[in-house]
């Protein structure tokens, strides 16, 4: 038997007290279901606040008054309220037409006509007489005959000239270029674009620059200064171009087509030629063609800055108009209008219609006007056309392509 004082015994008193708050909060602890359980809506449970509610598994519960008490009601079922996807249509596995010009495609199944094209053609070889300047390699000068050559068998079955005369030189031979021209291609010019030899010295300390254009017996001649510059992948394409605007030349006169058909046209095969390896499409035309968006988008004869589909439109009919530049204060010419949106409406011509109907076309030219030769071949009339095709053009802007 132990005896206790009465100090002692209230200590012992608030000893157990203190443990017995400890069992009782490690009790809550260890057996959620008192606390958690009754904040869980139940049917008839009791609940604390009206109006409040709780949806479990799609049953949206609410806290009612019943006679004296807060309770939860029944529930209803509710709806999920997730919005539905946005569905974009497929247009992969639907072929290409002027409504349905896909990026991913057009492109691709241009070059393949064109490569088609080259692979068919029987080999010729022109009637074109090359003046190379005294600083060039014959190396150099023979990697522009082979582009020559495949631009040539292109278009074999439209034009093949009688006689043609191309000149190549640098910016070294300015001393030479002038009178070599003259006196064994004809090509003695004056007037508004004056002598080769200014050319140069205004593009100095680049020599890239190149013109197709007739000598003064009316013979095809052009051109282009392989100098500073012209090892730039762009510049492969320029013996191609040029010898595209001698084809369109052969079908009538030139200022009765618009300037995005002349000089878009020649850029489009210019490039696909010039850049052709035979294979697949090459990654450097995506370069060579978008090289002329920034022209396009930089020059304020059809200002382009913030291009939309409906300006876009707006220009391919401002490619009617004459002039090179329109004005003397100008720094552009009507061609950077012309060249990038020219472009890549050749390739939606081409992709859609194949060089079948392109060739169909360009020959249709010799009798018929530009906007009803277009509605005869492509099935749209012009106006049309502008309004769809457009619409690539800015996506592949957008692109960077």
């Amino acid at each position: 038997m132990i005896l206790r004082t009465a100090s002692a015994t209230r200590s012992i008193r608030a000893l157990l007290a203190l443990l017995l708050g400890i069992s009782l909060i490690a009790g809550t602890a260890s057996n959620p279901t008192s606390a958690s359980a009754a904040s869980v809506a139940k049917p008839g449970a009791t609940c604390s606040k009206k109006g409040a509610t709780q949806t479990i598994k799609s049953i949206k519960y609410t806290c009612v008054k019943s006679g004296k008490k807060l309770v939860w009601n029944k529930g209803v079922r509710v709806r999920a309220t997730t919005k539905p996807p946005v569905l974009v249509p497929d247009t992969s596995s639907q072929p290409l037409s002027f409504d349905n010009l896909d990026t991913k495609r057009v492109r691709q199944a241009a070059f393949a006509e064109v490569t088609k094209v080259v692979q068919s053609m029987p080999a010729v070889n022109p009637n074109v007489t090359v003046i190379a300047g005294p600083s060039l390699t014959a190396e150099r000068v023979d990697a522009e005959r082979a582009g020559l050559k495949r631009t040539a068998s292109f278009w074999a079955d439209l034009f093949l000239p009688k006689t043609a005369y191309i000149g190549y030189y640098t910016e070294a031979d300015l001393a030479w270029v002038d009178s070599a021209f003259c006196q064994q291609a004809a090509f003695c010019p004056v007037g508004e674009w004056g002598p080769v030899s200014k050319m140069i010295q205004r593009d100095l300390p680049w020599c890239s620059s190149a013109q197709a254009t007739n000598n003064q017996r009316g013979e095809p001649f052009f051109n282009q200064c392989l100098g500073k510059g012209s090892d730039y992948v762009k510049n492969k394409q320029t013996t191609p171009h040029e010898y595209t605007h001698w084809v369109q030349a052969s079908l009538g006169q030139m200022d009765t087509y618009p300037n995005w058909w002349i000089e878009g046209g020649a850029a489009y095969f210019g490039g696909a030629l010039g850049v052709w390896n035979g294979a697949t499409v090459p990654s450097t035309l995506d370069e060579v063609v978008h090289s002329d968006s920034r022209g396009w988008a930089e020059q304020d004869l059809c200002p382009l800055s913030t291009p939309t589909v409906e300006k876009i439109a707006d220009c391919f009919r401002y490619t009617y108009k004459r002039g090179a530049p329109p004005s003397p204060d100008s720094k552009w010419m009507i061609a950077h209008v012309s060249y990038y949106m020219g472009a890549l409406a050749t390739e939606a011509m081409v992709a859609v219609k194949g060089m079948d109907t392109y060739k169909t076309f360009m020959n249709d030219l010799r009798t018929k006007d530009f906007d009803n030769a277009i509605q005869a071949n492509f099935g749209l009339t012009a106006d049309e056309f502008y309004a769809k095709v457009s619409k690539y053009v800015l996506a592949m802007y957008l692109e960077g392509r």
